[in-house]
Formats: C-alpha cells, structure tokens, sequence
C-alpha cells in the first residue's frame, strides 16, 4: 500500500542523513588530525588532540545513532500496533506448533495458590 511504501522512504531518508552526518564527523576529524603531526619528536600536543578528537568522534557516532534510532521509533503510527503484530505472530506460532507437533508444548499448566497460613502450594490442571 501507499502508507507502507511513505513509511519506508522516510525510514531510508532517516538513515540516510544520520549516515551523512556520520561521515561528516569522519572528515572533520581527517582535517582537525591533519594538523598535527604525531611522527615528530615533540608530539604530546598532536598525541592529546588525536586522543580528544578520536573521543569526541565516537560521542558524536553515539548521539547520532541514539538519535536516529529516537527518530525512527516517532515515524510509527501507534506502536500498540507493533504489540499487537507481536502478540498475533505468537499466537499464529502457538497454533502452528500445535497443530504440526502436538507433543511439543506442554499440556499441564502449573499455578501457585497462596494459603492462609503462607503455604504455597503447587496444583496442576
């Protein structure tokens, strides 16, 4: 259908500029380290700016990635639908496994009973 077809365009143009936002931090951080030279003898400043970048480059990875993700999740309709596909396929499961391998699933179910005197005990039906 239509609303399908809008849901995934906008999911890949999501991506997509969280991608490009990725390799932006990627070049940004070829040109800041190609300033500063760490094959020279006095290198501690280049050394903690490589360390500093390469830190800040992966927070930014994170952000962008928790963000997409943050992103995507809003593009859906009412996410009760995605629980209740859930609990649909489960069931169709259930029903499959039922029908196609009868001795598979369990057949006494167990439930604890509380007693006035805190004695739990177990009953089968």
């Amino acid at each position: 259908s239509l609303g399908f077809f809008k849901q995934v365009l906008s999911l890949a143009m999501i991506v997509s500029i969280a991608w490009l936002l990725i390799k932006i931090t990627f070049v940004l951080e070829d040109l800041i380290l190609s300033q500063y030279r760490v094959d020279v003898s006095d290198n501690l400043e280049a050394r903690r700016v490589h360390t500093q970048i390469q830190f800040f480059k992966r927070a930014a990875v994170i952000v962008i990635g928790i963000l997409t993700l943050a992103i995507i999740l809003t593009t859906f309709d009412k996410l009760s639908r995605l629980w209740g596909l859930r609990c649909e396929i489960r069931e169709k499961l259930i029903e499959f496994v039922q029908k196609n391998c009868p001795g598979s699933l369990p057949r006494l179910r167990t439930e604890i009973v509380k007693k006035e005197g805190n004695d739990d005990k177990k009953t089968g039906s």
